[in-house]
């Protein structure tokens, strides 16, 4: 009585301290979470502009390159015509001009007068200081108005008006440099101009824009820009040193507000004419015009998740707190048991508190893969639809990403719970290791292009490629030690990915050295012997910001050792680390084509027009299945329950339904229940009728379950698009082999139903 008393004076302050701890948590979340959505609008605003600004800017260096283009094409044409008779050239000219793709050619003569390709005098103010310039440089350029003349001095004997050519140009507008870009990204409502070092506006996309004068620095003075420490001096600052800037003006006359950036033109080759600068300016309300209401959803779906947390955080602390209670009071009832049938006692109840945590979760498991499930298939299902706007594209894409982060959490706490208690299975196929080195390498490879990283990759050395394993458990070792070098490289470093043979000193084994070595930020002394701990990471502020949970590594080692390998790692901080996996594998006997034919893809099956019966009960669920059945074109119906998939079954016409997808925590009769009772009833179609499980329990203990109910195959949720064509197909066309997905959940197909 007394220790119940006092386990009572710990609980309650235990509760109260955890509703506590969930508010504060909510109170920063919010706060949080209204910051980083703030921070991340300013930078995808800016990113979007940049991206805008860099691309008109490289098309600006473009038409100018190609005037310049021209003219060296007239001077070299000038300059290799034996003649010296313009009258004679004229008429080419005039034919050549298309060809060099200009609409003007001038030519400058010694006297310092300018003609036409006809041979016309026309004006041209101050040529000669002009070609003064052309006596110290061979090219130059002089800007009248909108007019940009390119010039470039050729040596010929060519006279037009008896005076000898020194000199050719072409003309440009620099307002037709503004005119083809698209600007339906922002509304059609952003204005954008070309400037000089002073400020001088020489062309702009719009002239009736605001009113925008003809120097920047004039419009500046009656606006507030936010984000500069000195004002109008630092934009000039910012265009002397030809360096980007950004940020929000404010007009006080006109009270408009603008997002703008102001881009370097810098020239990059021998061609371009000049620095200048493109600034571009969009308004504020097109920017914010669909922030407040998405802001409204994320906070709602916050909140949601916030419950869930706390609530799961209860539920582990009062299964923790009964069955710690429980372990107490037995042991208190048993001292007077001798030494031996305590052992015994205490042995029974660790087997129970383990198949009760097992229990747990597996049912944690399965109540968060089904909103997982709604939440990743609505996504793909949006992200697929036509004129999704740029920004609710970028935060559908930010959705599904954190929910494939969070089922890799999930199942990463599952897999170390399961290697934790000895019950992680081995399986022992034949495969082959070049295919798996390839896949791997073709889905890191992606990763590292995002965060330009140079991956070297050298498997040459393996003399023995088809070997006895559990494919899916060495894929994922891999993938774990890609992705950890993948994280903690900076952009532009390297990763090495290498695969050797070395000799073996057991009969009828292959013996693989692997290793991944990067340029990353290293690990200190101190900690490479922690690495290895579940849920550990290094503490230093170069991590703080990259995910991951501290069980990647964890579970590597233990893969690596269950299967008797090892894995040492050598790092120095700041230039890189070398992870080391040495393993042994049998070395298959079964030929190529037979372990080519047994990791075969999907082939030669059609399902256009065929119906399944589908056995649900969760509305939402139905709703996904039905879109992902209908693009396969696959016929639906719906089975609320295992009770109305029978009666269905029975009923329907033999030969009406081609399969049946089967949920197992239903109602009134499960999966497993309404399978025995198809293989077990009097219409002998429900005999071998292909049954696929589909459902949110994923443990190998649940597939081989649905294996002895008399299942076909099993898919888990979410469900993979690919992964459900993939296993149907295999059921259908009845291809006999046991293949195993990297998704989430996995899927199987039972060789021996």
């Amino acid at each position: 009585m007394k220790n119940e008393f006092s386990s009572r004076r710990i609980v309650i302050p235990a509760f109260a301290l955890i509703i506590l701890f969930s508010v504060l948590l909510a109170t920063h979340f919010f706060s949080d979470l209204q910051n980083t959505f703030r921070e991340t609008q300013r930078k995808e605003i800016y990113s979007h502009l940049e991206d805008f600004s860099s691309t008109m800017a490289e098309d600006v260096v473009l038409k100018f390159q190609k005037n310049w283009e021209s003219v060296e094409s007239i001077s070299i044409f000038c300059e290799s015509y034996a003649g010296d008779s313009f009258a004679d050239l004229k008429s080419f000219l005039h034919r050549k001009k298309y060809d060099w793709k200009v609409n003007d050619i001038a030519f400058y003569t010694e006297n310092g007068n300018v003609y036409d390709e006809k041979g016309t005098k026309i004006f041209k103010e101050n040529p000669k200081s002009y070609l003064g310039i052309l006596k110290e440089v061979k090219r130059t350029y002089c800007q009248d108005g909108t007019l940009l003349d390119y010039l470039q001095a050729v040596e010929t004997k060519i006279r037009v008006n008896n005076e000898r050519i020194i000199a050719v140009s072409t003309s440009i507008n620099i307002d037709s440099v503004l005119y083809n870009f698209n600007t339906s990204q922002f509304d059609s409502q952003s204005f954008f101009c070309l400037i000089d070092n002073n400020g001088k506006v020489a062309a702009k996309s719009d002239k009736e824009y605001l009113d925008f004068p003809n120097n920047l620095f004039t419009y500046l003075k009656d606006c507030d820009v936010v984000g500069f420490t000195e004002g109008d001096n630092s934009v000039s600052h910012a265009i002397q040193e030809s360096v980007v800037f950004r940020g929000l003006m404010n007009n006080t006359v006109s009270k408009k507000s603008h997002f703008f950036i102001c881009y370097p033109i810098i020239p990059k080759n021998k061609y371009a004419p000049t620095q200048c600068h493109l600034l571009v300016m969009v308004p504020d309300e097109v920017i914010n015009k669909d922030h407040y209401d998405f802001s409204h959803y994320i906070t709602r779906v916050s909140i949601i998740l916030i419950a869930i947390i706390c609530i799961l955080m209860l539920l582990v602390f009062l299964l923790a707190y009964k069955s710690k209670s429980k372990l107490i009071q037995d042991s208190m009832e048993q001292k007077e048991i001798s030494q031996n049938e305590r052992l015994k006692v205490a042995l029974a109840m660790a087997e129970q508190s383990n198949t009760a945590k097992t229990s747990f979760l597996s049912n944690m498991s399965h109540d968060i893969r089904t909103p997982l499930n709604a939440i990743i298939s609505m996504s793909d299902f949006a992200l697929q639809e036509a004129d999704i706007p740029p920004k609710v594209f970028n935060y559908l894409e930010i959705i599904k990403k954190s929910s494939h982060h969070l089922m890799q959490l999930i199942n990463n706490v599952l897999d170390m719970t399961r290697i934790e208690s000895g019950k992680m299975i081995i399986k022992q196929e034949p495969f082959d290791m070049n295919v798996l080195i390839d896949d791997v390498t073709n889905i890191i490879r992606s990763d590292c292009k995002k965060k330009k990283i140079t991956l070297y990759v050298e498997s040459s050395e393996i003399e023995h490629n088809f070997v006895v394993g559990d494919k899916m458990h060495i894929q994922r070792i891999l993938i774990n030690l890609l992705n950890n070098a993948v994280k903690f490289t900076p952009e532009l470093g390297s990763i090495w990915f290498t695969i050797e043979e070395n000799e073996s000193l057991r009969a009828g084994t292959c013996s693989l050295k692997i290793s991944v070595e990067d340029t990353g930020m290293g690990i200190k002394k101190e900690n490479i012997d922690k690495i290895f701990s579940p849920f550990t990471r290094e503490d230093t502020a170069k991590v703080s910001n990259i995910e991951g949970s501290g069980l990647g590594l964890a579970i590597t080692k233990n893969l690596v050792e269950t299967m008797g390998g090892s894995v040492t790692v050598t790092s120095e901080e700041n230039k890189g680390t070398k992870f080391v996996v040495e393993m042994f594998f049998p070395i298959s006997t079964k030929t190529e084509e037979e372990i080519s034919e047994k990791s075969e893809k999907r082939e030669g099956c059609d399902f256009g027009g065929i119906t399944a019966l589908v056995v649900e009960d969760n509305p939402i669920n139905r709703t996904i299945i039905k879109v992902l059945l209908e693009r396969i074109n696959i016929v639906c119906d719906f089975a609320e329950n295992g009770r109305i998939a029978v009666e269905k079954f029975n009923k329907a016409p033999t030969g009406f339904y081609k399969l049946v997808y089967m949920d197992i925590q239903m109602p009134e009769l499960n999966g497993y229940e309404t399978t025995e009772t198809l293989r077990n009833g009097e219409k002998v179609e429900g005999h071998t009728i292909p049954i696929i499980a589909m459902t949110a329990n994923v443990f190998d203990e649940d597939v081989e379950k649905c294996r002895k109910a008399g299942m076909n195959a099993h898919i888990g949720k979410p469900i993979d698009p690919n992964q459900l064509a993939y296993v149907t197909n295999q059921v259908l066309c009845k291809q006999q082999n046991v293949t195993s997905s990297e998704n989430s959940g996995g899927g199987y197909v039972f060789s021996d139903n």
